[in-house]
């Protein structure tokens, strides 16, 4: 097992001086007693985890909680003989209850979808329709900076006004004391990286049907102001007609001077050269999505990201050396990455102008 494949539980003659015993249980388990753990006092917390969570039948744990249900962040928090409750991601169950009795803004909680930025998404139903719903949780308790909280209403006054079918839809929010809760439309067949990985590269006519997709939906976005700031093929969701839905939008913000970006967010690989020269500032916020839409296009033609991270460095490499990437065949000139992922921002398409290329 990850962290102490040589310890043995039960096995205390192997266990040295000052490590803590942990009494472990699995989240909303019925009455069944905790299994007796050990670990050393510096032992990281996601190790705590993957130690523990299949000794209760909880995989994959990610999430632990104390006898009176407050969520644990660091195993320094435990302290000898603590009893443990280990969940899968959903919250903290009392004594034997029914998992699936969590219920936000009507919708019963079931099950983890995924993990990420500030928080959680979660699998919902509504009991009386059967309309399954995705809701993201953002704990309160991440807020360390008002920055943070910026973010999330940000995020929540973006979605309320967002309204097209390449853009997922935000139904409600449920403000609960430890959570915000984002209730949103839920996309059958998760993420395009997914669905990209599986076929290890896509073919022109089926790339040019998401890339159409992704640019309008953007497109929309740009119209109302909004600069997405983290796309990536993570977060385009398919429905279950494969239809793209541009998600999370986190990074958000509403653009009131189009010379001017106020944020440096976004996910490396997918990050505009102005961003990493510290540039952006000057620059119009519009066009880190334009980059962003050209490595997506490149994602999706190649199976593979075009570098890590377009940094001084790399840049300076690629001029230098004129190590370009080489664009496959297949696509048709009018599909051009080159022409979305230009170094020079000025040189740069809208998203007009893109879909004026791709449209044909």
């Amino acid at each position: 097992m990850l962290g102490y494949p040589q310890l043995d539980i039960g096995d205390l003659d192997a266990v040295n001086h000052g490590w803590k015993t942990i009494l472990v249980a699995a989240n909303g388990a019925n009455g069944s007693d905790p299994v007796q753990l050990k670990f050393p006092p510096d032992t990281p917390f996601q190790t705590f985890l993957d130690w523990s969570g299949p000794k209760v039948n909880v995989t994959p744990a990610r999430r632990a909680f104390t006898e009176t249900g407050d969520e644990i962040q660091d195993f320094d928090q435990l302290l000898d003989d603590d009893v443990v409750y280990i969940s899968k991601g959903e919250d903290f169950c009392k004594g034997g209850a029914d998992k699936t009795t969590d219920v936000i803004g009507g919708y019963v909680v079931k099950e983890l979808l995924g993990e990420g930025g500030f928080g959680r998404v979660m699998k919902a139903v509504h009991p009386e329709t059967g309309e399954i719903v995705a809701i993201k949780l953002i704990n309160k308790r991440s807020f360390n900076e008002i920055t943070d909280a910026d973010r999330v209403f940000v995020e929540i006054q973006a979605l309320r006004d967002l309204s097209h079918k390449h853009v997922i839809k935000m139904k409600d929010v449920v403000d609960n004391p430890k959570y915000i809760c984002f209730i949103m439309e839920y996309a059958t067949n998760g993420e395009l990286r997914n669905y990209v990985s599986k076929k290890t590269r896509l073919k022109e006519d089926e790339a040019r049907q998401f890339f159409e997709q992704i640019i309008k939906g953007v497109h929309y976005c740009h119209s109302k102001n909004i600069v997405h700031r983290d796309l990536k093929l993570e977060n385009i969701l398919l429905d279950e007609g494969n239809q793209c839905k541009i998600a999370d939008f986190g990074l958000s913000h509403f653009v009131v001077d189009s010379h001017a970006t106020v944020t440096e967010g976004g996910t490396q690989a997918y990050l505009a050269p102005e961003v990493w020269n510290g540039q952006s500032k000057h620059s119009s916020p519009f066009q880190l999505d334009v980059w962003a839409l050209g490595v997506i296009l490149f994602g999706m033609t190649h199976g593979r990201l075009p570098f890590e991270r377009p940094d001084r460095h790399t840049l300076e490499k690629l001029r230098t050396q004129k190590q370009i990437h080489r664009i496959r065949a297949d696509p048709p000139p009018k599909m051009a990455v080159p022409r979305l992922k230009r170094f020079r921002r000025q040189a740069r398409r809208s998203t007009t102008l893109c879909m004026s290329i791709v449209l044909f």
